[in-house]
Order: structure tokens, then sequence, then C-alpha cells
């Protein structure tokens, strides 16, 4: 097994494992329960982010799925940040950029 194979497997796991530590022993009189399910919920994204276990789009919807399953926001409220306007127009110039790319334009 090579070197990032390796880490994409350690990452894998320290994730999840960063998540549980962080989100169980924090004690809740240093910050809010909410806010420590979203450092935990950081944690769990960054590891993979800079681990390469999973691919960066994976680890960006992680937030769509835990903070409503952990009660911390609404499932609306989780999934607004992602329908930004923003978002489409950086979405769109990736798009038309790809096309030029592809075309050698």
């Amino acid at each position: 097994m090579d070197l990032q194979k390796k880490t994409k497997f350690i990452g894998l796991a320290l994730g999840p494992t960063l998540f549980c530590l962080i989100y169980f022993l924090v004690s809740p009189g240093i910050l809010q329960e909410k806010s420590i399910t979203v450092l935990a919920l950081g944690a769990w994204m960054v590891t993979w982010w800079a681990t390469e276990a999973m691919p960066i789009p994976v680890s960006a919807l992680l937030p769509m799925v835990i903070l409503p399953l952990l009660g911390v926001t609404s499932a609306r409220e989780a999934t607004a940040p992602y329908g930004d306007p923003v978002i489409f127009l950086f979405m769109g110039g990736f798009i038309l950029a790809l096309g030029l790319e592809k075309h050698k334009l």
C-alpha cells in the first residue's frame, strides 16, 4: 500500500473519530451544545479535505446531512447557503471555462 492510499485510509477513519471525540468530550460549559457540534463537524470536514480521503464535494455536503440530523438547524437553513446566487455565478463561470478548455478556444 503506497503512502497516498495510507493517508486517505487514515483520513477516512480519522474524520469521524475526531467528530466523535470533540462531540462527546468537549464540555458544554466551554461552548454551547450547537457550537460543539459545528466545531466537531468542521474538524471532520478539514480532516477529509486535508487528507483527500473523500472528494471535496462530498466533504462540502456533510453539513447538509449532519446539521439537520443532530438538530443544530433545519434542513432548509442548512441547504440555503448552497443556493446563493454567487455560487451559481461561479459555477456558470467554471462550466464556461471547461467548455472553452475542451474546445481549445
